[in-house]
């Protein structure tokens, strides 16, 4: 996220400086021949911003595991952090559905918010911790869509009653629901 408001600050900053250039060039403080160069510069540092793709790196899992309150309590030692591998990004108002109906496992939400729609009006909401399971048949109709970018823990049934196994603390949350 952080390299994206990075962006965004950099751009409004040559917006800022665009206008300014403009404005000296209004009251006479600046040539039109200077102001020319000037506007000619930021709009070329403003092209450069808009093509350069962001760099970001996926969270660490372990970070991310530590950051969700029911997790926490997870002994490093006792089991091993490849069955929380798989980070999956959504961005914004982006509709969870064909990865549900496809997954053979949950989503734990690391970051982030999503709202559970029914016929797109929203029904709950979800935050950090609250997991997301597949959307069956007689779920039809129903969404999960992300309301702010998501960062999502994906784990597979198969390490899902390994996790059970190693923690009576997990396995009471996820058999809650």
């Amino acid at each position: 996220y952080r390299s994206i408001e990075t962006k965004h600050a950099s751009r409004s900053l040559l917006n800022h400086q665009q206008n300014s250039v403009k404005e000296m060039l209004a009251l006479g403080r600046v040539s039109k021949e200077d102001a020319n160069k000037l506007l000619f510069d930021i709009e070329e540092k403003m092209q450069e911003l808009l093509n350069q793709t962001p760099n970001f790196k996926l969270p660490d899992s372990d970070k991310l595991i530590k950051e969700i309150k029911w997790l926490e309590a997870l002994d490093d030692s006792k089991f091993d952090n490849t069955i929380f591998s798989d980070i999956k990004i959504f961005p914004v108002n982006y509709k969870i559905s064909s990865e549900l109906t496809l997954s053979k496992g949950i989503f734990i939400i690391a970051r982030g918010i999503a709202n559970i729609e029914k016929d797109n009006i929203k029904t709950d909401v979800l935050k950090q911790g609250d997991i997301i399971t597949e959307i069956d048949k007689k779920n039809k109709g129903v969404s999960i869509v992300s309301i702010t970018p998501l960062t999502v823990i994906y784990i597979t049934n198969e390490s899902l009653e390994y996790l059970k196994l190693m923690s009576p603390s997990v396995k009471e949350k996820l058999d809650k629901g």
